[in-house]
């Protein structure tokens, strides 16, 4: 069977249909393979390195330096939790803080439909 005499380098993992994807790419939470063999129930059981911070919800390792960084990189958001000691993120620019600390933009505020649970996208002065 020629799939399995196909060799992939170091830094690739090789799917069971004996195709080789970069390793970073198993466990990532995002099939890459076309049988899905790169992100199995094995993910979950991976550890980590010491530089590493496990996504619990894909098995995934990403930097500690992406942990509170403000960009969620595990599918759950753990990455960006207050229980990692993240302070609780602030709206961007073109976007408008609710009281519950959700963001929306700032196109939805006063464009008379409520988009913040508190309603407070709408103040009296939008009228």
């Amino acid at each position: 069977d020629e799939l399995e005499c196909k060799q992939c380098r170091s830094d690739q993992f090789k799917c069971a249909t004996g195709d080789c994807i970069p390793i970073s790419w198993q466990c990532d939470g995002q099939p890459d393979c076309a049988d899905q063999t790169d992100e199995t129930e094995h993910c979950r059981l991976r550890e980590c390195g010491t530089w590493e911070f496990l996504c619990n919800s894909t098995g995934r390792c990403i930097p500690w330096g992406w942990v509170c960084d403000g960009e969620a990189d595990c599918q759950d958001k753990a990455d960006e939790h207050e229980d990692q000691g993240c302070k609780i993120p602030t709206c961007l620019f073109d976007q408008f803080q609710c009281a519950d600390r959700t963001c929306i933009s700032t196109l939805f505020y006063c464009d008379g439909d409520f988009d913040c649970i508190d309603k407070g996208d709408e103040p009296p002065l939008c009228q």
